[in-house]
């Protein structure tokens, strides 16, 4: 008995030892702990570009694990460099059948046909990539443009035809354009949905939002025209067109209509019972920084008729860098006051930028 506990022992021994040495080193033993090693080793080897190396571990596991998706993709990526297209093809085609879920999975198998200066091949990998991705489509969209727009011209021009054709991909495709790149794709969005029927209203705000802030004004307003209720979203695309053509009372009045307001000061009671003007003068005087008597002048001026000394006071704030954005927005409607609108109109567009717009 005492013969048959240690022999039993070394024989557990070995195989520790076996399993250690398996584990560590490139010596591959049959099982699980193999397996591990194999798919560990294989992932260094295509890391460090020795691809045959990777190859040939791919294949070991393999013998163990036959239907490990891990084993296939990582000799799929070694067989991508070698140009063994077709064994490369059909292995990513075994891996995204044993994991059938993950983005990742088709989006690294397009990246590697990326790399190998297949575009057509890294298209179609991509493609499955967006249509597991569910809601993260725009974000993994957005990767592929960046991974494309400096290595091959004809991913990016694919992937620009999915950017316009698909609502849920223009914003990501459109952000990355300015000028005339802008307005081709503006339009091409328009020639796959004219009227923006497949978009939500979210979308629709976001993507008329960015044409009114890098897109052409004239088109802009003329498909404003054509659908009407595009200007809810729009109004600021329209208004500096209107602006670019001096017709600044059309620009000022639809930023009174569809502009955000100002966050004006709140007023005490004994602030609203009274506004004694020689008295806020003096103070003014005294105290030239203060917004709160500024303020309680600028009304008092204003309540009185005289415009002009409110519209002083008024820009005494509104010229300073660091002054709040209603001081701005106060300026604006003091030249509307005077029939000026150019100036209420770039007075407007400078507290719209002091409010972080466009």
């Amino acid at each position: 008995m005492s013969i048959l506990f240690r022999l039993t022992g070394l024989v557990l021994l070995v195989v520790g030892v076996s399993w250690a040495v398996s584990a560590r080193g490139k010596k591959l033993l049959p099982g699980s702990v193999g397996v591990g090693s194999a798919k560990r080793l294989a992932v260094i080897a295509n890391q460090e570009h020795d691809f045959k190396e990777a190859l040939s571990l791919a294949n070991t596991g393999l013998k163990w694990a036959l239907l490990d998706w891990e084993l296939y993709f990582s000799r799929a990526i070694a067989e991508v460099p070698l140009k063994q297209t077709e064994n490369a093809l059909l292995d990513f085609r075994r891996a995204r059948f044993l994991e059938p879920s993950s983005y990742e999975l088709p989006f690294a198998e397009g990246t590697a046909w990326l790399g190998a200066n297949q575009p057509a091949l890294a298209a179609t990998a991509w493609q499955e990539a967006l249509r597991r991705a569910g809601g993260t489509r725009a974000g993994v969209y957005a990767r592929m443009l960046s991974n494309a727009s400096l290595r091959s011209p004809e991913l990016s021009r694919i992937l620009a035809e999915r950017g316009v054709s698909r609502h849920d991909l223009a914003m990501p495709y459109l952000s990355q354009l300015l000028g005339a790149d802008f307005n081709r794709a503006i339009n091409a969005v328009l020639q796959n949905d004219p009227d923006l029927s497949s978009y939500s209203e979210p979308e629709k705000l976001a993507l008329l939002s960015l044409w009114s802030d890098r897109g052409d004004g004239e088109t802009l307003a003329r498909a404003v025209e054509q659908h009407p209720t595009w200007l809810d979203y729009a109004w600021f695309g329209v208004a500096k067109h209107d602006a670019s053509k001096n017709d600044f009372r059309a620009a000022y009045d639809l930023a009174q209509k569809y502009g955000e307001p100002a966050a004006m000061p709140r007023l005490s009671t004994n602030r609203e019972s009274g506004l004694d003007l020689m008295r806020l003068e003096s103070q003014f005087r005294a105290s030239p920084d203060n917004y709160a008597i500024g303020y309680d002048l600028y009304r008092a001026q204003n309540l009185a008729g005289r415009t002009d000394d409110a519209l002083q006071t008024v820009r005494h704030f509104s010229e300073r860098k660091s002054t709040p954005a209603y001081w701005k927005y106060l300026e604006s409607q003091l030249w509307a006051e005077k029939q000026d609108y150019e100036r209420a109109w770039k007075a407007w567009e400078s507290f719209h930028a002091a409010q972080g717009g466009k």
